[in-house]
C-alpha cells in the first residue's frame, strides 16, 4: 500500500478521504501538518515517499498551484492532487503546473477514491509518452500562432484560441518576410 500525504487540509477534508480510501484505519494516509513554504518543507515531505501529495482547501489556489509546479520540477514521480473549485481556469493552472489531478472540495465519496486511486497507480510509472498521435493545445497570441504554423516542418498542428480574454481578431497572416520581422 502506498502513502498519500494530505497538506494543508482542514480536519473534516481529512477525515473524509481517511474514510473513503478504504484503508484499516486510515493506514497509509499521513496529514502533513508542518510549513510548505521552502524547499527545504517540500523536500521533507517528498523524503516520505509518497505515491501522492493532496494539496488541501486551506492552501488557497494561488499557492497550491506554485507548491504544484515545485513538485513536478523536482520530484516528477509524485502525483500531485489540488483540491480547487473546477472551472476553465483551474483547468488551465492544473496543466501548466504538472498537477496530475484537481480534486472538488465537494467530491463524491466516489470520485474522491477514484481520483486519488487512479493517481497512486500512475505514481512513478516509467514514461507514459504517447506513441500514437498526440492533440496538443497551445495558448498563443494570434501573431505567435501564425509564426509556429509557418515553422512548422512536419505533422499537423491544432491550435485553439481559449479564453474570453484572448483576442480571436483577424491577423493579416504571416509570409517570408514578416515571420522574421521583430516583434
Amino acid at each position: 500500500m502506498s502513502l498519500v500525504v494530505i497538506a494543508a487540509a482542514d480536519a473534516t477534508f481529512e477525515q473524509r478521504v481517511r474514510a473513503v480510501l478504504a484503508r484499516p484505519d486510515g493506514n497509509g494516509v499521513l496529514l502533513w501538518d508542518k510549513p510548505l513554504n521552502a524547499a527545504t518543507d517540500v523536500q521533507a515531505l517528498a523524503d516520505r515517499g509518497p505515491a501522492a501529495v493532496i494539496l488541501g482547501p486551506k492552501l488557497g489556489k494561488d499557492a497550491a498551484f506554485s507548491l504544484a509546479a515545485h513538485f513536478d520540477r523536482h520530484y516528477p514521480a509524485i502525483s500531485v492532487l489540488v483540491v480547487a473549485v473546477p472551472c476553465p481556469d483551474t483547468w488551465q493552472r492544473a496543466l501548466t503546473t504538472g498537477t496530475r489531478a484537481v480534486i472538488s472540495p465537494v467530491a463524491s465519496d466516489e470520485e474522491l477514491p477514484r481520483t486519488v486511486d487512479e493517481e497512486e497507480a500512475t505514481a512513478g510509472a516509467p514514461d507514459l509518452a504517447p506513441t500514437g498521435n498526440l492533440l496538443v493545445t497551445l495558448a498563443l497570441r494570434p501573431a505567435d500562432a501564425e509564426r509556429l504554423v509557418f515553422t512548422a516542418e512536419h505533422g499537423s498542428i491544432w491550435l485553439a484560441v481559449e479564453g474570453s480574454e484572448v483576442s480571436d481578431s483577424p491577423t493579416p497572416g504571416q509570409t517570408r518576410v514578416s515571420i522574421y520581422e521583430a516583434r
